[in-house]
């Protein structure tokens, strides 16, 4: 079972470098993956510039850059997570 997740990056990039539809992470039975989905300013997996749908395994603590726009891939207690992603 796959599970997608959308969130909108555009308010920390005042420089417009992430594309509308720029990467996806995906929640597939016992891991988390990430791919580049062909963006004009490329995802980055630490120093790693991902191939356009490629998925590439995201481990807890990774850096992930969309653009210019880096985040920290983080996974939490399952007891800390959404209800929408229990694997009930």
């Amino acid at each position: 079972m796959q599970k997608f997740y959308a969130m909108l990056l555009s308010k920390f990039d005042p420089s417009s470098t992430v594309s509308r539809q720029h990467a996806r992470i995906r929640l597939d039975k016992t891991f988390f993956s990430i791919e580049d989905l062909e963006s004009r300013n490329k995802t980055r997996l630490g120093e790693l510039t991902l191939t356009p749908h490629k998925p590439e395994v995201l481990q807890n603590g990774d850096v992930v850059s969309f653009g210019s726009v880096k985040a920290s891939f983080r996974l939490l207690g399952k007891s800390e997570l959404p209800v929408s992603w229990s694997q009930s």
